[in-house]
C-alpha cells in the first residue's frame, strides 16, 4: 500500500530535521525487515550524508542507503534551456497550448511537469517535421517507419520483447537515417541546428528523469554530466 507519513514541524534543512527523518525510515523499515532506503535532493542528501558518514561504525544508520534524486537539477535544466532559448519563438509555440502567465514559470522552470510536457510536445514536432525530411528525401524509409510502428505496436501488446526490439535492424536503420538528416540539416541552417541543440537538451532532461525512474546510477552520472555544458552556457553558475 502507499500511505502518506507524518511532516515533521521543521526546516527541511536543518541537521536534527534530516536525523529525525534518518531515524523514521530505519525504525520502518527495522520493523518489515526490508533495507532502508531514502531519497533526497542535492542539498538534503550532502547534509544526510555528512550525518551518516559521522555517526559511530556500530550506528544503525550506517544501514539507510542514501539515493540522489535529480528534481533540483531536472529544475535548472529546464530553465537554462528557457534562458537559451529566449527569443526564438518557443514562447509562441507554447502560446498555442498553454497561457501568457504559465509560459513565464514554465521558461524559469518553476512550473516543472507542466514545462516538462511543452517541451516533450514541441519535442514530438521537430521529430515529425525531421522524419518527414528524410521520407521526402528517401522515400523507401516510408515502409522502414511502418515496420517501426507495427514493432512498437507489438511491443505494446506484449507480442515481442523489449530486446528484440531494442535490437531490430530496423530501428537501427531509421535510427541512422534521422542522424545523417539532422546532421545535414545542420550544416545547412543556423535556425535548424538553434533547434537541433533544443532537441539534445530535452533529451538530457528526458535521461535525468529515466536514471531517476530506474534507479539507474551510470545513467544518472552521465546525465548531470551532460548538464553541465547547459548550466554554463545558461550562467548557471551556482549550480554548475
Amino acid at each position: 500500500s502507499v500511505v502518506y507519513l507524518p511532516m515533521i514541524d521543521m526546516y527541511s534543512g536543518d541537521k536534527t530535521c534530516i536525523l529525525s527523518t534518518l531515524e523514521f525510515v530505519y525504525n520502518i523499515a527495522f520493523k518489515h525487515h526490508v533495507a532502508p532506503v531514502i531519497t533526497f535532493d542535492q542539498p538534503l542528501y550532502w547534509k544526510a550524508a555528512e550525518i551518516i558518514a559521522n555517526a559511530p561504525q556500530n550506528s544503525h544508520l550506517k544501514s539507510v542507503v542514501l539515493m540522489l534524486g535529480c528534481f533540483h537539477t531536472f529544475m535548472n535544466v529546464l530553465g537554462a534551456v528557457g534562458t537559451l532559448m529566449a527569443g526564438t519563438g518557443l514562447n509562441t509555440i507554447l502560446e498555442e497550448i498553454y497561457g501568457e502567465n504559465a509560459i513565464l514559470h514554465m521558461m524559469t522552470g518553476k512550473s516543472v511537469q507542466r514545462a516538462f510536457r511543452g517541451h516533450l510536445l514541441v519535442n514530438k514536432c521537430l521529430n515529425e517535421m525531421i522524419i518527414s525530411e528524410v521520407v521526402k528525401e528517401q522515400p523507401g524509409l516510408s515502409l522502414v517507419v511502418d515496420e517501426a510502428e507495427e514493432m512498437y505496436t507489438s511491443l505494446v501488446n506484449g507480442e515481442t520483447t523489449l530486446d528484440a526490439t531494442a535490437t531490430s535492424d530496423t530501428l537501427s536503420s531509421f535510427a541512422d537515417a534521422v542522424e545523417k538528416m539532422k546532421t545535414q540539416l545542420a550544416s545547412l541552417s543556423k535556425t535548424s541546428q538553434l533547434w537541433l541543440n533544443y532537441q539534445t537538451m530535452i533529451q538530457v532532461a528526458m535521461s535525468l528523469i529515466k536514471a531517476d525512474r530506474t534507479g539507474s546510477w551510470q545513467m544518472h552520472l552521465r546525465a548531470v554530466s551532460d548538464c553541465l555544458p547547459i548550466f554554463a552556457a545558461a550562467g548557471h553558475f551556482n549550480y554548475l
